[in-house]
């Protein structure tokens, strides 16, 4: 750290909104990499030739 340089603490409403961002996409991503996945199960089970069973 440069001697006399100042950092600004983050003011509560940037906290919140990136709370709120993270939260969101936390919430998005968690459904569609399921979703994902069941839809990829198709094309595993073609690829290595086994059903989803025993995936």
């Amino acid at each position: 750290m440069i001697s006399g340089e100042l950092i600004e603490k983050p003011d509560e409403a940037s906290i919140k909104t990136s709370a709120l961002i993270a939260a969101t996409l936390a919430s998005f991503l968690t459904p569609f990499m399921g979703s994902s996945v069941v839809i990829a199960l198709k094309y595993i089970d073609i690829e290595f030739a086994v059903d989803a069973v025993l995936l």
